[in-house]
Order: structure tokens, then C-alpha cells, then sequence
């Protein structure tokens, strides 16, 4: 799933996101990956309606890539 618009600036804020994690010793949870690997499961209507905001699915694919990223799962 990408975002409908603005999927370059939202790469862009990852790639930010990613480097302050690094920097900080923050753990950076790779949702985008997480949902790019979940669409070879199920359309991307299944885990957000709109493309953008996850449905129930959705939201229990980021809590379960949150747990891996924490190391909890």
C-alpha cells in the first residue's frame, strides 16, 4: 500500500525517521515494508479502505510489526 499522494515526501519522512532512530538508539518500526509484504496477502483495501488510514486489519498488522520491530514478539 502507498499513500494516494505524497508517497515521495512520505518516503522521504521515513528515510528522517530512520536516521533519528539510529541516532538516538530509538527503535524505527518499518511499517511501509510491513504493509508492502502484507499486499502480496491481501488487496490493499483489506488493510486500509481509503489507502490511507488503516482499518482493523491494518491496525493489528502495525501492532504486530510494532512488537517484532520492540523485540516482544
Amino acid at each position: 500500500m502507498r499513500w494516494k499522494n505524497g508517497g515521495a515526501v512520505f518516503d522521504g519522512y521515513r528515510k528522517v525517521a530512520k536516521k533519528l532512530a539510529d541516532e538516538f538508539s530509538a527503535v524505527f518500526v518499518p511499517y511501509q515494508a510491513g504493509f508492502d509484504a502484507a499486499l502480496k496477502q491481501a488487496p490493499a483495501r483489506y488493510w486500509a479502505y481509503d489507502g490511507v488510514h488503516p482499518d482493523l486489519p491494518g491496525k493489528q498488522l502495525m501492532a504486530n510489526l510494532w512488537l517484532e520491530a520492540t523485540g516482544l514478539k
